[in-house]
């Protein structure tokens, strides 16, 4: 009616998205030169004169993108199952895949404010993940698995996450048992307890990183352990006590 109250139906087969490409830019948080299409897309937009919202489904269909956080700019591909409820786009199995390396994501968008979409529990599982090979200047070699999920809007971003890896390479140095649990909100990475073996030895890590300033505390406790690639030292650093 006059008052935009009502409701529409959408319903198509394939629908591309390299036109919306810009608009898509502006929407999504960290997301840039969107391409492909969304295949079996249905929507029912509707407006009862207190509400707008909408219903429906769709499966994303050899997306593209490039997701920009920071330095980084990582090509993505994306595939998988889409609902739509109320203002929200509900990620229910989508596959992600950058340089190779694959996750899954589930969780929702929040579209209510539009000019500021907000993550709902959006998490993001990682099988058997490269990072040297997904983002390629990682000085970090080896599959890693875990999760990390996002809360809030980009502007206002919490990130928390647990990481874990049997082994990794470090400046070509061996360590094992990784476990990293992480917190990323208001410019700060923290992490609480990294835990790791290197050589015959154990460390415990605990690091506060602020994003704009570059600003490092850190607290090393080592038990008779090589803690050169830690600091970035290729030659052999044997520690055993706090740094």
């Amino acid at each position: 009616n006059s008052k935009t109250e009502g409701a529409l139906t959408f319903k198509t087969e394939s629908f591309a998205v390299d036109s919306f490409s810009a608009l898509l830019t502006h929407f999504v948080p960290y997301a840039e030169n969107v391409q492909g299409s969304v295949e079996k897309l249905k929507l029912l937009w509707s407006n009862n004169g207190q509400e707008v919202g909408l219903s429906g489904s769709g499966r994303l269909h050899t997306l593209t993108g490039t997701v920009v956080y920071d330095d980084y700019r990582v090509p993505v591909g994306l595939d998988g199952k889409l609902k739509f409820d109320k203002m929200s786009i509900v990620a229910e199995s989508v596959d992600i895949e950058a340089n190779g390396q694959k996750a899954l994501a589930k969780g929702n968008i929040d579209f209510t404010e539009m000019t500021n979409p907000s993550f709902v529990d959006f998490a993001v599982e990682l099988r058997d993940f490269d990072l040297h090979q997904a983002l390629q200047d990682i000085p970090v070699e080896g599959p890693i698995k875990g999760q990390v999920v996002l809360n809030g809007t980009k502007t206002a971003l919490k990130v928390t996450g647990d990481i874990k890896a049997k082994s990794l390479l470090l400046l070509g140095r061996s360590i094992k048992d990784v476990d990293i649990p992480l917190t990323i909100q208001d410019d700060k990475i923290v992490v609480p307890n990294a835990t790791a073996s290197i050589g015959q030895g154990s460390v415990n890590l605990a690091v506060e990183f602020g994003q704009q300033d570059k600003s490092v505390y850190a607290v090393l406790k080592a038990n008779n352990a090589d803690v050169g690639p830690l600091l970035g030292i290729e030659e052999e650093l044997v520690l055993n006590g706090s740094l």
